[in-house]
């Protein structure tokens, strides 16, 4: 990911454009990994986010980035 992930977001970010019409309440992100789409993309969109991975090392970054942002 780290190789592709400034693209992948800017990619991401003009398809988030498209969807204003969803509102920017609440978002879900699954198989979060350790938070960069949250961290770099969906905070700017989003008020609450929620955010799910099974591995336990994933959940432990997400609750360490949970704490800066």
């Amino acid at each position: 990911m780290s190789h592709c992930h400034d693209r992948s977001i800017l990619l991401l970010q003009k398809f988030m454009d498209g969807l204003d019409h969803l509102g920017t309440n609440r978002s879900l992100e699954v198989a979060a990994g350790d938070g960069q789409v949250t961290r770099d993309l969906l905070k700017n969109y989003f008020s609450d986010i929620d955010c799910f991975d099974q591995c336990p090392i994933a959940v432990k970054k997400l609750e360490i980035l949970q704490q800066s942002i």
